[in-house]
């Protein structure tokens, strides 16, 4: 039996750079958990703000780069993958309802800063909710004698890492199948599965596409 996410999209970006002030997202990959549509896009960003070893770690290359887009314009295409995958019902200040997207993520809290950041600049609806899930913060919960809770030594330890790590459509498939493990032994040891996820007949997570989609409406 599989598991899946109720209407949460896994996301994962790289950047330039720690500073969501000086430095830019470079690349946003995203997966949603129930239906596995995804999304990824590197982006244009400005090298002369960037740090040479956040690039070398990414795999950065001219070449690779090549059909990057433009900051506002891959930031309105991961709105629209949003909008299609939208969970959490809102309700205005007329009485209307209204919906945004839930995200999951390792250490989601740096991929959210940085989003949120990048939205403002270029002043566009941020299309997440402010509440996200973290399966970093799962991992530290449930394997709490772990010298190392990166994402990688976490997928090494579950026996599925992606040689493409600091890949950001790599990190965010790793990502979603520690998850769908996770959850797995929850659900074998009689823990209660946290309200985010929940059992499920679909497919497992970890036939996910080995390349995304880039479905845009």
């Amino acid at each position: 039996m599989g598991l899946h996410f109720n209407g949460v999209i896994f996301v994962d970006i790289e950047t330039s750079g720690l500073n969501e002030g000086k430095n830019e997202i470079i690349q946003i990959a995203a997966i949603h958990g129930p239906t596995k549509d995804n999304y990824e896009q590197k982006i244009k960003f400005d090298e002369r703000n960037a740090d040479s070893k956040a690039l070398e770690l990414n795999h950065y290359t001219k070449e690779a780069w090549e059909n990057a887009l433009p900051q506002e314009q891959a930031l309105k295409e991961f709105s629209s993958f949003c909008k299609r995958h939208t969970s959490i019902e809102k309700i205005s200040k007329r009485g209307r309802p209204w919906y945004t997207a839930a995200l999951s993520g390792y250490n989601i809290n740096f991929d959210v800063k940085f989003l949120k950041y990048a939205y403002q600049k270029y002043e566009i609806f941020i299309p997440f909710d402010y509440r996200v899930y973290d399966v970093y913060e799962m991992a530290k919960w449930m394997y709490p004698d772990r010298r190392s809770y990166k994402l990688t030594d976490i997928a090494k330890f579950l026996g599925v890492y992606d040689e493409n790590a600091h890949d950001a459509f790599a990190d965010v498939r790793m990502t979603m199948v520690i998850a769908i493990e996770m959850m797995r032994q929850l659900a074998l040891a009689g823990i209660p599965i946290p309200s985010w996820a929940k059992k499920s007949d679909g497919e497992d997570i970890k036939e996910v596409k080995e390349s995304p989609t880039n479905k845009e409406d």
